[in-house]
């Protein structure tokens, strides 16, 4: 963990939000070699949860990180009722499919803990402001920069192009292999 007041960024990556979808990017970023540091605006990122802590079973078998989720933090369930603000709700199962149930504050900790553990920075209680497009990379102010690398093992003239896409390999493209032009 890093302290925001004496904090100066040096990163090839910056994640902003350490949430689930944000710590599982920074820790598998962090794995393939690069320097990843996430900017989280709260004090520990199991406070001020918005979210339904119900994992599907799609995501299990998908996301390799979670193997090594600790099975006290879940509770394995068949099927689930989800209710919208109106109080009108939809039941959910199917023969052979699951959810977890998820203490969601402990798998937010375990899922921090585990990138820090692949190497990656979190910067606690230090919200994103902007970032500014540099020859070089990025320049995130008072924060820092980031610097545009080619990935580990990467070829920087593979990529794909597009509208939302500039030449640049996504970090699941450099992790997949999958880098078409």
């Amino acid at each position: 963990m890093v302290q925001s007041n004496s904090f100066r960024l040096q990163a090839d990556c910056v994640v902003v939000g350490a949430s689930f979808a944000g710590l599982a990017c920074a820790t598998v970023l962090a794995r393939a070699g690069l320097r990843v540091t996430v900017l989280e605006r709260k004090a520990d990122p199991g406070e001020k949860l918005h979210t339904t802590g119900i994992i599907v079973k799609d995501a299990i078998d998908q996301i390799a990180l979670l193997d090594g989720l600790p099975a006290e933090l879940v509770h394995r369930i068949d099927g689930v009722r989800l209710y919208a603000p109106n109080l009108r709700y939809v039941d959910l199962a199917a023969p052979g499919y699951y959810f977890l149930a998820t203490d969601t504050p402990e798998v937010m900790r375990w899922l921090a803990a585990q990138a820090e553990r692949a190497g990656a920075s979190i910067v606690y209680q230090k919200s994103f402001g902007e970032a500014k497009r540099t020859q070089s990379g990025f320049d995130f102010g008072d924060l820092g920069t980031a610097v545009a690398t080619q990935p580990p093992g990467g070829s920087a003239g593979r990529t794909r192009r597009g509208p939302n896409r500039p030449n640049r390999l996504t970090a699941l493209e450099h992790l997949s292999g999958d880098s078409q032009n």
